[in-house]
């Protein structure tokens, strides 16, 4: 089959806002990036984009030429709300078992498939427009978090109508890394071969992301970046500085593993020791979060 996949907001619009004030916008191309390893894998032909251009317009007028089109998105309402949720127009197509896959994989209440004639994708012939959980819902967050790649699997296996087969990344937790047999020196062709942008913007991102602060792009550091996302290097190195006591819970949410270090876990604090380990602009997006809480499991996080 083609598929498209939209991850949706983009550009300007970073969507709703989650629980660890990350942005819908980097979840979903997160996401929709994993989920389309699996179809790839499976032997599907796979487009992914998001749903707005760098200006915020919308990017898609229709979605002709693909045998199936699903926008991924993720919910947002007072932070109590749960569940999982698939909107359709006309017929359900896969709706009801792309709710159930990903609200069974997750343990939260399944919303079911819901009809709409107003929501934008549908208008424009997508079949499916999915929303994962609530991420401004702390339990949902969480779990998403510490399940991430079953979801893709989920979501693809459903596309697919059956097993796309195995895991197709390193780690549960690694919004950045995924399984590749690419042995090369090159970043950019590293990235392509896992399926993520190897664009100049996103590697400055995934740098910052990682502790490498002013990207340039130069040999040295595209050879770090290789290494940190192969899982062969650290992304701090400082052995004069002093660290915050390591954390060896379980929790997914450096907002709860701060708390429970007795830290100030306010998203001022967090910006201040983002900094501090090297990631500029901290906007609190799952893959700076998540750099921050692997450095406090490795007591390498600078006070």
């Amino acid at each position: 089959m083609k598929i498209l996949l939209s991850a949706g907001h983009g550009g300007t619009d970073g969507g709703s806002t989650g629980a660890d004030r990350g942005k819908e916008k980097d979840r979903t191309i997160n996401l929709a990036n994993k989920v389309a390893n699996y179809l790839k894998n499976a032997g599907h032909t796979v487009t992914v984009n998001t749903e707005k251009t760098s200006n915020g317009s919308w990017r898609f007028k229709n979605r002709s030429g693909y045998d199936f089109a699903l926008s991924i998105h993720f919910n947002a309402f007072d932070g109590t709300a749960t569940g999982t949720e698939c909107w359709y127009k006309g017929t359900q197509k896969k709706a009801s078992t792309l709710s159930s896959a990903v609200a069974n994989v997750l343990e939260i209440k399944n919303r079911g498939a819901k009809a709409t004639t107003t929501l934008y994708m549908m208008n424009i012939g997508f079949d499916n427009l999915l929303e994962v959980c609530f991420h401004d819902n702390s339990n949902d967050l969480n779990k998403y978090n510490a399940n991430i790649d079953k979801v893709a699997k989920a979501i693809a296996d459903t596309i697919n109508g059956g097993s796309t087969g195995g895991s197709t990344s390193s780690s549960s937790n690694n919004n950045s890394t995924s399984a590749s047999s690419y042995n090369g020196n090159s970043i950019v062709d590293y990235l392509k071969s896992i399926g993520q942008d190897s664009s100049y913007n996103n590697r400055k991102k995934l740098a910052q992301a990682h502790g490498i602060s002013n990207y340039t792009g130069t040999a040295a550091q595209n050879t770090k970046l290789l290494n940190i996302l192969r899982g062969s290097g650290s992304s701090s190195s400082s052995n004069n500085s002093s660290y915050y006591p390591k954390y060896n819970g379980s929790t997914s949410s450096i907002v709860d593993a701060l708390k429970s270090i007795g830290v100030d876990s306010s998203y001022n604090n967090r910006e201040n020791i983002a900094k501090k380990n090297g990631i500029s602009n901290y906007s609190g997006s799952a893959s700076q979060n998540t750099h921050l809480l692997n450095l406090l499991k490795q007591e390498k996080l600078k006070k």
